[in-house]
């Protein structure tokens, strides 16, 4: 059997590392600073995102665990987005997502956040229904659907 081979951080996630990293040595409360230092990059993306795996020897995955969330929040500007009860993300809209995001999101059953300005403005333009920005992309085609087929129109 071949040895796996090793998995690459992508440069996505080693940018979101190295600026935490940096961002916390600037703030006031030293403890943290040395705490984070002490956790090597790889535990320290387990600890910042919830879908993290292995594509082609390199990470994948942009959803943000609750503490991933926080820890952004406090450095960065987010999209948040409030979901009514009726419109609770569902798993094609988590897939939705994981397909879309080119930066990190999180998402709970009473709110979206995300990092992107182009996916937040879509997310806003939909109140937050994650199923309409699915239909709007074609993903929310029921299967089966052929895009390539057009509608018959009634004949006279």
């Amino acid at each position: 059997m071949a040895p796996k081979s090793p998995t690459r951080i992508s440069k996505e996630h080693a940018a979101i590392l190295a600026a935490v990293r940096e961002r916390a040595k600037d703030g006031s409360d030293p403890a943290t600073t040395a705490r984070l230092d002490d956790i090597p990059d790889r535990d320290l993306l387990r600890l910042l995102f919830s879908n993290l795996r292995t594509v082609d020897g390199e990470t994948r995955g942009m959803r943000l665990t609750q503490f991933g969330l926080t820890v952004l929040l406090a450095f960065w500007r987010a999209f948040d987005q409030k979901v009514d009860k009726e419109h609770a993300p569902v798993t094609a809209d988590i897939l939705y997502l994981d397909s879309r995001a080119t930066m990190p999101y999180f998402c709970s059953k009473d709110r979206v956040v995300v990092f992107e300005t182009k996916l937040g403005v879509e997310l806003r333009l939909a109140d937050g229904v994650l199923a309409t920005l699915r239909g709007m992309s074609g993903s929310g085609r029921p299967r089966g659907a052929d895009e390539t087929t057009a509608p018959e129109t009634p004949g006279p």
